[in-house]
């Protein structure tokens, strides 16, 4: 059975405010989650130079996606993905301001392999990394 004694003693501004309360606490529940597991999965961290501007890309699901092509520092060229979190708003205006080529960035995150079979059928794999924290290093020149 259904108590609606409890809605007869809030007004409407004080059902919107503890709606509003409960909204807040959520995201603040989930940016903590999002940081914790991006934590977690930072297992390696990786100084790399863009060898071409960011690629900005959005997915049917709506998520950022940011793609940088690198350098890593071994001289090994790799290609890097950022899911930017969708509680960070001003992120992709900073990567796509800030992200060019020829600039050092440090890449937190982990290698990833993807396997596929080419048109004639050949097996195909290649390295990603899954960057979960992006730095952009300034010159120590400027």
């Amino acid at each position: 059975m259904i108590d609606f004694k409890r809605l007869a003693n809030e007004n409407p501004e004080e059902r919107a405010a503890r709606a509003a309360a409960r909204e807040a606490e959520r995201q603040k529940a989930e940016i903590e989650a999002d940081a914790a597991r991006r934590a977690e999965w930072s297992k390696k961290t990786v100084i790399a130079q863009l060898v071409e501007d960011i690629e900005l890309r959005s997915q049917r699901s709506g998520d950022d996606v940011a793609t940088m092509r690198c350098i890593g520092d071994d001289g090994r060229a790799f290609t890097a993905s950022y899911w930017i979190p969708p509680h960070t708003p001003k992120a992709r205006g900073f990567l796509a301001h800030f992200f060019r080529m020829g600039e050092t960035v440090q890449l937190a995150g982990y290698w990833k392999k993807r396997e596929w079979d080419d048109r004639t059928g050949a097996r195909r794999a290649s390295w990603e990394f899954q960057a979960q924290f992006v730095t952009w290093i300034k010159e120590r020149n400027e």
